[in-house]
């Protein structure tokens, strides 16, 4: 059985909650794109401002000066866009974690698994969970509607070796 969340990505794993409040990231993705919309303008405005002589030395470097600004423009515009949230999947039988990234139409990348065993801290707050991993990272936060669900996870997490004391306290 699997249990996925789209929740789990708010965070890269090993990332610690307390810096990505800065809004970094979203501050290079609007420059990004700002910088992208400027370079696609002024390309656009190379063409379309009077005053330049119809020589070919003159035309062939503005074709030059507009390729490459498109260019630079399309790929910063690109690059600005915000990432697919990553997954959090949940896979009961081999009692782990699966840390994934969509990529593509169908396909994924996993960037990281966890053992229930090799959790250090579970802690539920209301329908959400969150974990972390062996070293003290945040790992994901999960989003779990189903009472049913959420009970059935915590009772397989109590019976991890490792941290089933720490479950009781925490969750």
């Amino acid at each position: 059985m699997f249990i996925t969340s789209d929740q789990g990505s708010r965070l890269p794993a090993g990332a610690d909650p307390q810096a990505m409040l800065t809004g970094g990231r979203l501050i290079g993705r609007l420059v990004c794109r700002v910088l992208g919309l400027g370079l696609l303008l002024a390309a656009a405005a190379l063409w379309l401002m009077p005053g330049s002589s119809f020589a070919t030395e003159v035309l062939l470097f503005k074709v030059f000066l507009a390729v490459c600004a498109l260019t630079a423009g399309i790929g910063f515009f690109q690059a600005g866009a915000p990432r697919p949230a990553r997954q959090v999947r949940v896979d009961m039988a081999r009692r782990q974690f699966r840390l994934v990234q969509p990529e593509g139409a169908l396909g994924q990348r996993l960037l990281r698994t966890c053992a229930f065993e090799d959790l250090s801290r579970v802690e539920r707050g209301g329908p959400y969970l969150r974990l972390w991993d062996g070293e003290g990272h945040f790992l994901a936060e999960l989003l779990i509607e189903e009472e049913a669900e959420m009970a059935r996870l915590l009772a397989a997490l109590r019976q991890a070796p490792r941290h089933c004391s720490q479950m009781r306290r925490t969750c």
